[in-house]
């Protein structure tokens, strides 16, 4: 937010914001509360496969201000951008499932723009179940879950391409540290939600 107000205050310019995964998160903050000066030039958000924000984010008077600006990517097989609450989504096709959706190099050009498409039924009733299962507890134990979801998520994309480039015929190691990650994970902050966790381990592998 510093950043933005700082950079662009001075400019004349028209002002188009955008981030890919926690990036695209973070444009639409600048965008929520940047000052009058620079939010009145804003002309778009971008935010390409980021999470969203709690219902009462989305309600409040700074998102409002700069809604009718945004527009959320998501690919069909989202998992991180179907986290929380998001409005103005725009669903594309990527040629990857589960975590591996999430690389933006995955998703469909079509002549001069992205192919779109429906988002699939995975990710519909992941969604549901996240927030049905996150709407059951206080906002302490939702933010450590979408911080873990969102940290392992990227760290395991990072290191299966790390164990491809450099250790090909050790991919299957990089699926074992994922599932023991996600376990060790769950073990520390929902002990009674392994059966919930690991229904989502099932659909990446």
């Amino acid at each position: 937010v510093v950043y933005v107000n700082n950079r662009l205050f001075f400019s004349r310019k028209k002002i188009i914001l955008g981030g890919h995964s926690k990036g695209g998160n973070l444009a639409i903050v600048a965008g929520m509360y940047a000052n009058y000066f620079v939010k009145k030039r804003i002309i778009s958000i971008y935010s390409d496969d980021g999470p969203g924000f709690l219902k009462e984010k989305i309600e409040s008077r700074q998102y409002r201000s700069i809604s009718d600006r945004l527009v959320n990517i998501i690919p069909n097989y989202s998992i991180v951008g179907i986290l929380l609450y998001h409005e103005n989504i725009c669903v594309v096709r990527s040629m990857k499932k589960g975590v591996f959706s999430h690389d933006v190099m995955s998703w469909v050009v079509k002549d001069n723009s992205f192919e779109r498409c429906e988002l699939s039924l995975y990710s519909e009733r992941l969604h549901n179940k996240l927030m049905e299962w996150l709407d059951k507890y206080d906002l302490v134990t939702r933010e450590k879950f979408v911080i873990s979801l969102f940290f392992i998520s990227s760290s395991f994309i990072k290191l299966f391409f790390l164990l491809i480039s450099s250790f090909n015929c050790f991919c299957k190691l990089s699926i074992l540290f994922f599932r023991l990650f996600i376990l060790l994970t769950n073990c520390l902050f929902f002990k009674d939600n392994s059966i919930f966790v690991f229904s989502i381990l099932e659909q990446f592998f």
